[in-house]
């Protein structure tokens, strides 16, 4: 998109919600290193605190972000957290134990206007070899997940539904160094407002440290409490 303004509120590199196996299988001079468990800068499954446990009800996400239009202006914003005490749920999935539903606005009870709605979150692959790369993605979405694009690529990741986590999607390519922003289109169809959100869970990924670029791996965080198992 062209001409949007990116306004990220609170953004965190402290925490990290989800581990992703760093995995060396090659040779260099002569010895293989062992594999070593990281968490990856700035990847977190939806609803996930920077200290890894569930956000409280009323908070934002600060790691994935809605876009907004004011006036005229496209903004990036935090994203609330559905209200999960009032309709849709309990028709939607239960939120927990790893992640939980976000919405344009928390109050999902009287829905939000047909449209798409775009999510997205950053993460950092300084340091390490984009070409070993493998995440693997469940979400829940209501209505549909239309496009879910890497760093402008589309992915070719289509549907989901609001009563269940889809199977997990693996994303092999369109990783670069440095940062790296994922990007989720929800369709919210219908003729009037109607009840709109989006979950994820990123599973598993596995990332090549090369010989070179071991050295980088103290900026990368030790596993913290509550994350998903890799």
């Amino acid at each position: 998109m062209r001409g949007v303004c990116i306004l990220r509120i609170s953004w965190s590199f402290s925490r990290l919600q989800i581990c992703l196996s760093l995995t060396a299988a090659s040779l260099l001079g002569g010895s293989a290193f062992a594999q070593t468990t990281y968490g990856l800068q700035g990847l977190f499954n939806t609803g996930i605190s920077p200290a890894g446990g569930l956000l409280a009800q009323g908070s934002a996400d600060t790691h994935w972000f809605h876009l907004v239009n004011i006036r005229g202006l496209s903004l990036w914003l935090n994203t609330p957290l559905a209200n999960s005490s009032t309709y849709p749920f309990p028709n939607w999935l239960a939120d927990g134990p790893s992640s939980q539903w976000l919405a344009p606005s928390a109050d999902q009870s009287t829905g939000s206007n047909p449209g798409t709605y775009y999510y997205q979150t950053v993460f950092d692959m300084t340091g390490l070899d984009r070409s070993t790369a493998n995440l693997s993605l469940s979400f829940a979405s209501d209505d549909a997940v239309q496009s879910i694009t890497l760093n402008g690529n589309d992915l070719g990741i289509t549907g989901g539904t609001f009563t269940g986590l889809s199977a997990a999607q693996n994303i092999t390519s369109g990783f670069v160094s440095g940062l790296n922003t994922l990007q989720v289109a929800v369709n919210n169809a219908g003729a009037a407002a109607n009840p709109t959100g989006f979950r994820a869970e990123v599973s598993s990924g596995h990332f090549a440290v090369e010989g070179a670029r071991r050295q980088n791996a103290n900026r990368l965080l030790p596993n913290i409490p509550g994350r998903s198992a890799s």
